[in-house]
Parts: structure tokens; C-alpha cells; sequence
């Protein structure tokens, strides 16, 4: 029998329960994957379940993966025929079976710049940042379950986007590829349209665990419903208090509504915390209390009660970003640190901060190596060598290097590409309007194509790959780029390390010869289509700082983590509908934390090019009276390096909470303890200038470091600037010079 020695009771309840509905509510940091894991290893330990009759679906590769080995490494038996993958994977896997049915066999998958790429070639006029932003819009309406056909029966839908969307299935259907959304709604259609492919897959996978259910969009879920009809068994694990992925679909009602669709469902909670000390769980629970929409849960935890949660207010975000990298960089020897916030606008600020200080960073979930253009430029040859009909990545590689076809000629030849059911490069051969050299060109391709298809047909894919590599000259017209024209960005790629583009391609040429699985056209493309599924969701390796959106964050933990820009303009929308979804989001960003948690917004934001005054969140107001800690960080308005406010004048600033103490903190109160930040008190402060010397009388014990030696003010009486010389006490005021 199973050891549980090392589960709780709510956890135990959850790996012996016998009902074949089972809902298990997995708060931040309860341990809800180790349940899961447990739950299938007892399943076929004890139960005697066939290991290939278990479907584990979640959102990520590396969740997947993770689940999948920690699973085998608890079997008895061979349990390889477990199916734990991603929901796309999945829908993949379906059609990669029955495609054909369809119509859909031996296809290529687009990313959503794919999609943006297909959108060009019907719409060459066009700039490629408005067709991004149109592409975006019909693969959200996809993700839903529309088609072009019933488009402007979503909400949301546009009236002149209609036409869009018709000429895009339609390119994309020539092309013989699909898209994301596809890889759900095709399996989908092919489940609902054909009763022996349903009970087929329905008699294989009796068994199916769903991770982050709350995550599941609309079309995810009807795929669900497919696989679990009849007395099949399906686990959901999840936690409404973080669903934050309302803008990809991800309907909240899926978890909430599980008892009044399964009534018969066994609902667990799981609510001890594994992760976070008492105070900032406590400091957590404070705020997601207030929204309605939820299932009551209240998580605790047996960790020390740690350190108060700080909420520091800065005069500006420059102020917020300078010194929040400081206290980040003093903190990367005490354990992981993470910088939060809302929007990837706000990162730069923050990583140039540290990238000044010399203190090594990385933005997690940015632009991953296989989405560098020189890696696409790779996948765009190696995919046109396996799907002769991808019009997209051809129109890609006219230019990789160039081969003497300009934009005119493109164009010209763009309606023989678009009527093309075969071979784009067939047809562009046939195309008349062709000069001696370009036709050249493209005969020269052509040769190169066939011949690296030939090598893959004899099992050699390190010659496939020079072939469309090397001799099409992609990666000599690459030599010359590993230098920079900036500065800056050469002190970046000094302190990340990051490779020039050369470099890369011959890196991912490595990979695939190291890849022993890659034997032929269909392992190949297999292989592809896992960089296409590939999913961003290892932490960053570096021994300096993590910068993520409060989005990317979910799913990390780290020791200590900034919780920045909590502003009204920042933190949450003002639609109504969406103020809870947001308050389940800043309580993901604070459920982060292990140790260390600080919170901050400031009082004035730089936008647009001169300085607007902010508004705290009204979620700071949420927070229960006593839980956490204020500091003002700053006494006086000071712009970026300047020293001007929004209006040209400099005053001082409102000190927003009571209970001054010596060390500068005051103990947190909201408006339950009778005070709003609105109507609290103003604890004056005073700035004087005197020669040419700036003196500001503090009400506590002042820091230099709020100015820099060498740091650009103005004087706000003359407006004239200078540099800071030097920064000295004189009592109880600080002189800067």
C-alpha cells in the first residue's frame, strides 16, 4: 500500500477519495501537484489501474513533463503510456491521428506571428503592427469557438474585421497549416461529428486529470466534455482565487459552476500553505476575502510568522525603480528575488536600474531562443521543406537572404501564390513577371530543398539542415552581425550573455544533431511542432534578479519579491466587471513571496513625457489594519533626474499613514481604521534652497542615497539644472551640493 505518511489529511482525502467527480481546491503553495501525483501512483499501485488509460492535461511543457517523470519515478510498473500533456499537445495528438478526415494531414503549426505573416500576403499593403493587432483579435475569437462564419455573434467582435477573418481561414486552409485555436477546435468538431473516434478515445482514457482547471477556456472545456461523457473519471485541480487569464478566454464559471455540473462531484480544499510565512499569507487572505465571486477558503500555514509586509510609497517611479533595484541587488545573496509588476511596460525602467549597477537580470517569459529571428529564420526554411504549400514562411525566406525579388515582384506574383494548392515555389517558377537572375534564385532554392528532402528521406538530418542552412547562405549572411551600434546594448549583452545570431544558428544546428530522435520528415516535424507547443515557464537561470508581470509570475516562488506600481492608473482596469479578476492578480504577485514581500506605488508616474500625478490602488485599502508596513521613501517630488513636479514647482508630500515611528515605519491602516488615504493627515516637510545648494528638512533620519552624486536636478526657482557634486548631513536637514 501507498505511503501518506507525508500528506495532510485534506490531501490524503484527496488521493483515496472513490468518487469519479472529484474538484480538489488547491490554494497558493498547498501542494496541490504532489496530491495529483499521488492520487494517479496510488491509482495504479494499489488500484491496479493500466497506466495508458490515464489522460493528464495542464497548460505548460514543463508542468507536463514535471508531472510525467515525478509520476514514473513512484510506479511499480512501466507507466511510459501515461499521457501527460498540454491541452494543445493534446489536440495535436488527436488530429495528428484522424486529420486526414478532415482533410488535414502532415500540417505545419502557426504561431500567432505566422498568423500576423499569412495576414500579409492577402493584405501586402498593409503595416505588419496593424495586421499583428487584427491577427490577435481573430485567434481570441477563435480561441471561443468562432469561426469567420458566426464572428459577429461574439461580443466583442468588430464589423470591419469580418473580412479579415474570412480571407485568413481561407489562406490558412491553402496553406494546409493550423492554427493554435485549431488544435482545440478541430479535435473538437472531430469528437462531436464522429461517434466511434469519440468512444475510441473515451475507452482508452477513463482516467483524466485536469491541473489549473481554472485556467480552461470555453472550447478546452467542450474538448472535456467529449473525453469524460459517460463513467469516465475526471480529477480537477485548481483555484478560482487564481484565474487571471480572462483576456485568453479562461472562464472563471468552469470551477465555480463544477458541483452544479457534476452533482455528484467531491470537493476538496486544500488550504495549508507549504510556501509563505503567517504575515504575508495573512496579509494575502485580507485581500481576497473581499471579493464575492469565490469559493470561501482561508489559507494557513506552519512556517514562522516572518517578517510584516512593507508598503513603501516613492515620490516617482524613477525613484521606485532606482531604489527598488538597489534593495534588490542588496537581497540577491538571501535567496531568489523577483521585481513584479503589472504591465512588461514597466520592466525597462526596472532593468535598466540594474543593468547601471552592473547587477545581472532577465525578464521571465520575454523573447525565448526559438523566437530570436535568426531561430525563425531556421524553422521558417526547415518548415517550407516539409509542407511545400507554406506560403508564409516562403514569403519569410525570400529575404533570408535576399534573392533579388523586391516588394513589387512579390506582389505581383502574390495572386498565383494565394489560387496555389501545391507547391508555393512551383508556382512562384511559373510565375511570368520573373527575371533571369531572380528565377535563377528560386531554381537555386528549389535544388536546395530537394535535395535536403532527400537527405532526410536517408535518415540524415545534420545534412538536411546544412543544406537549408548553411548553403542557402542564411548563416554567412549572419557572420557579420556580432557587433552592435550601441553601447548599451553591448554592456547588456556583457552582463547577460547574451550570443550573437551566428552563434545561435550554429547552437540550434547542435541541438538537432544532438537530437537522436530525429530520423526522418515525420520525427522532424514532430520535432517542430514541440518548439511551436513550447511554453516559457522556466524560471530564468541567473544569480541576479527575475523581472516578470504579474501574469508570467504564477506558478514561481521566490525568497523575496517587489510587488511594484500599485496605482489606480497601473493595478486594475476600471471596468467593473474586471476589478475582482484584478484583485485575484495582485494576490498571485503577493502569494509569490516566501520570505520577503514589499509592496509600492508612486505618487507620480512619467508619462508621455512629463510627469502625472497617481492615485494608490484601491486595493491597498483592502489590506487589514496592522498586517503590514509604511514607509515613505521620499519627502519631496522629484521628477527623473530633475526635480520638477508635473507642475513645475516642488512641494512636499502627504505622509499617507499614522503611528510615525523612529525607524521611518508606520504601521498600515486602512479605511476600516477610520482613515482613507484622501483624508489623512499631511505631515509637512520643507525645501529650501540656499546659494546653490539644495537643504530639506526631513521628519526623520534622511538617507543620501534618494539623489546621486553626479545625478542631473533643477533648481525649481530658476530653472536652471546642474549635477549633484556632493550630499552631506547638516543636522537635522540633508545638503546637496
Amino acid at each position: 500500500m501507498m505511503d501518506l505518511s507525508a500528506l495532510n489529511e485534506q490531501q490524503k482525502e484527496a488521493v483515496l477519495s472513490d468518487s469519479k467527480r472529484i474538484l480538489v481546491l488547491a490554494g497558493a503553495g498547498s501542494g496541490k501537484t504532489h496530491t495529483v501525483i499521488s492520487r494517479i501512483i496510488r491509482l495504479v499501485n494499489d488500484c491496479g489501474v493500466d497506466p495508458g488509460s490515464i489522460l493528464a492535461l495542464t497548460f505548460s511543457n514543463k508542468a507536463a513533463n514535471g508531472m510525467k517523470e515525478r509520476i514514473l519515478a513512484g510506479l511499480d510498473v512501466d507507466g511510459d503510456r501515461i499521457f501527460a500533456k498540454t491541452f494543445h499537445k493534446l489536440g495535436s495528438y488527436i488530429l495528428r491521428l484522424y486529420g486526414g478526415l478532415l482533410g488535414i494531414d502532415g500540417f505545419n503549426i502557426y504561431t500567432d506571428d505566422d498568423s500576423a505573416d499569412l495576414l500579409k500576403t492577402c493584405y501586402p499593403d498593409m503595416l505588419k503592427k496593424d495586421l499583428k493587432v487584427i491577427a490577435s483579435s481573430i485567434l481570441d475569437a477563435k480561441d471561443r469557438g468562432y469561426s469567420s462564419e458566426n464572428y459577429m455573434e461574439w461580443e466583442d467582435a468588430k464589423e470591419d474585421y469580418a473580412g479579415y477573418f474570412r480571407k485568413y481561414e481561407e489562406a490558412l486552409s491553402r496553406t494546409g497549416c493550423v492554427d493554435f485555436p485549431d488544435l482545440i477546435n478541430l479535435s473538437c468538431r472531430m469528437l462531436e461529428e464522429n461517434e466511434q473516434i469519440r468512444d475510441e478515445l473515451r475507452s482508452r482514457w477513463k482516467f483524466v486529470f485536469v491541473d489549473e482547471y481554472q485556467d480552461t477556456n470555453r472550447m478546452q472545456f467542450k474538448l472535456l466534455e467529449q473525453l469524460v461523457g459517460g463513467d469516465n473519471h475526471l480529477c480537477a485541480v485548481g483555484d478560482d482565487d487564481q484565474s487571471i487569464y480572462a483576456f485568453r478566454g479562461a472562464e472563471n464559471k468552469h470551477i465555480l459552476d463544477f458541483q452544479s455540473t457534476f452533482p455528484d462531484a467531491h470537493v476538496v480544499k486544500l488550504e495549508q500553505n507549504y510556501r509563505s510565512t503567517k504575515r504575508i499569507l495573512s496579509l494575502s487572505n485580507s485581500l481576497i476575502k473581499e471579493n464575492e465571486k469565490r469559493n470561501d477558503k482561508v489559507l494557513w500555514t506552519q512556517n514562522p510568522e516572518g517578517e510584516t509586509p512593507k508598503l513603501l510609497i516613492y515620490a516617482d517611479n524613477r525613484e521606485e525603480e532606482r531604489l527598488t533595484a538597489r534593495m534588490a541587488a542588496e537581497l540577491i545573496g538571501q535567496g531568489t528575488v523577483c521585481i513584479i509588476y503589472r504591465n512588461n511596460a514597466q520592466s525597462s525602467g526596472f532593468e535598466s536600474a540594474l543593468l547601471e549597477k552592473g547587477v545581472p537580470c532577465c525578464i521571465f517569459k520575454g523573447d525565448s531562443f526559438f523566437s530570436k529571428e535568426e531561430i525563425k529564420d531556421c524553422l521558417a526554411y526547415f518548415s517550407l521543406a516539409l509542407n511545400s504549400k507554406d506560403l508564409s514562411n516562403f514569403l519569410r525566406i525570400l529575404s533570408k537572404p535576399p534573392k533579388g525579388i523586391g516588394k513589387k515582384t512579390a506582389d505581383a506574383m502574390m495572386l498565383d501564390l494565394l489560387s496555389c494548392d501545391g507547391s508555393v515555389l512551383d508556382a512562384a517558377l511559373a510565375f511570368d513577371g520573373l527575371r533571369p537572375s531572380q528565377r535563377n534564385e528560386l531554381e537555386r532554392l528549389s535544388r536546395l530543398v530537394a535535395e535536403a528532402n532527400a537527405a532526410l528521406a536517408e535518415h540524415d538530418a545534420e545534412t538536411f539542415c546544412n543544406k537549408l542552412i548553411i548553403d542557402s547562405g542564411l548563416l554567412k549572411m549572419y557572420e557579420d552581425d556580432n557587433k552592435t551600434s550601441f553601447d548599451s546594448d553591448l554592456r547588456k549583452n556583457e552582463i547577460l550573455g547574451e550570443a550573437p545570431r551566428q552563434s545561435n544558428i550554429r547552437t540550434f544546428l547542435q541541438m538537432i544533431k544532438d537530437n537522436g530522435g530525429i530520423r526522418d520528415a515525420s520525427s522532424f516535424r514532430a520535432y517542430l511542432e514541440g518548439i511551436s507547443l513550447a511554453s516559457q515557464t522556466d524560471v530564468p537561470k541567473t544569480n541576479g534578479v527575475v523581472l516578470s508581470s504579474m501574469h508570467s509570475a504564477k506558478g514561481l516562488e521566490f525568497d523575496t519579491c517587489f510587488v511594484t506600481g500599485l496605482e489606480n492608473e497601473i493595478i486594475h482596469s476600471y471596468r467593473g466587471s474586471d476589478i475582482e479578476e484584478e484583485r485575484r492578480l495582485l494576490y498571485v504577485a503577493m502569494t509569490r513571496a516566501k520570505k520577503h514581500l514589499y509592496l509600492s506605488y508612486s505618487e507620480n508616474r512619467f508619462r508621455n513625457g512629463m510627469y502625472s500625478s497617481a492615485t494608490p490602488s484601491r486595493f491597498i485599502d483592502d489590506f487589514a489594519d496592522g498586517r503590514y508596513e509604511v514607509k515613505n521613501v521620499g519627502d519631496v517630488y522629484r521628477s527623473y533626474r530633475s526635480g520638477r513636479t508635473a507642475y513645475g514647482r516642488s512641494y512636499s508630500r502627504q505622509e499617507r499613514h499614522s503611528s510615525h515611528s523612529s525607524s521611518g515605519w508606520h504601521k498600515g491602516v486602512g479605511q476600516s481604521g477610520g482613515m482613507s488615504h484622501a483624508s489623512e493627515s499631511a505631515a509637512k516637510t520643507r525645501q529650501e534652497l540656499i546659494g546653490k545648494s539644495l537643504v530639506i528638512k526631513r521628519n526623520s533620519a534622511a538617507k543620501s542615497d534618494f539623489y546621486e552624486v553626479g545625478e542631473e536636478i533643477e533648481n525649481t526657482k530658476t530653472s536652471q539644472t546642474g549635477k549633484v557634486t556632493g550630499i552631506r548631513r547638516l543636522g537635522e536637514h540633508v545638503v546637496i551640493d
